[in-house]
């Protein structure tokens, strides 16, 4: 027994070191190891948002065209109006108010930021800032989007569409048969208070979403030049 701890004794530096070895190595292949890892994560979450970055772009389009088709329908709605206080009889009034009849359906994308989610990776992100502002976008204005393109739906129903009496209707007949127009039918069925309080409603709709509209556009171009920020710094 003395002798065991007398050798224990002599050796205890040689025993130290080669436990000092073995831990550093451990260490060393953990530290290695984690950073190999992160370093995956970090690849995915950059050709993720990559990903993103193609779906806002194509939402810019969509905004883009939901601002300038409100702004259109807008713009024939008040020459329409115009057009019946004047008492003109002529093709405008027919024109315009065919034009105030237009709908774009809404399409979002939000696939890439789906999946980046479902594989955690948004928590990745190290932009705090960028990271809630997707977040909000994808949770709150892309939903925001579709109730609005929703509501204008029920609007345009309940609206211009719903202005279709027997003598509309008969002038349509006339149209399909390319026989001469009375465009005073037009304007009578159009000046009948309730449906000349429609087309009043419709066109403050359409105001509505034409600012709605610029709005996101704004948030979805600050957005994407935020993301490509991010891009190019990692």
């Amino acid at each position: 027994m003395k002798r065991i701890f007398q050798t224990l004794s002599q050796k205890w530096p040689e025993y130290l070191l080669e436990i000092l070895v073995i831990t550093i190595g451990i260490l060393g292949a953990f530290i290695l190891n984690n950073w190999n890892e992160q370093r995956k994560v970090n690849a995915a979450t950059k050709d993720g948002l990559i990903n993103v970055l193609e779906d806002l772009r194509q939402d810019s389009v969509q905004f883009h065209f939901h601002m300038d088709n409100s702004d259109e329908i807008s713009r024939n709605l008040k020459k329409t109006i115009q057009n019946i206080l004047a008492n003109q009889s002529d093709d405008s009034l027919e024109y315009h108010y065919k034009k105030t009849h237009g709908y774009l359906v809404a399409v979002v994308h939000n696939s890439a930021f789906q999946s980046m989610n479902e594989q955690g990776l948004i928590s990745n992100i190290s932009d705090h800032k960028l990271r809630l502002d997707l977040m909000r976008y994808f949770n709150f204005v892309q939903p925001n989007v579709l109730k609005l393109k929703e509501f204008e739906y029920i609007r345009l129903q309940s609206t211009v569409n719903d202005i279709n009496t027997d003598e509309a209707i008969d002038m349509q007949q006339v149209t399909a048969n390319n026989l001469e127009l009375d465009y005073s039918i037009t304007r009578k069925i159009l000046l009948e208070p309730g449906n000349f309080r429609k087309l009043h409603v419709y066109r403050e709709t359409q105001d509505l979403l034409k600012g709605k509209a610029q709005k996101y556009v704004d948030t979805n171009k600050g957005l994407i030049q935020a993301v490509k920020n991010y891009i190019k710094l990692h």
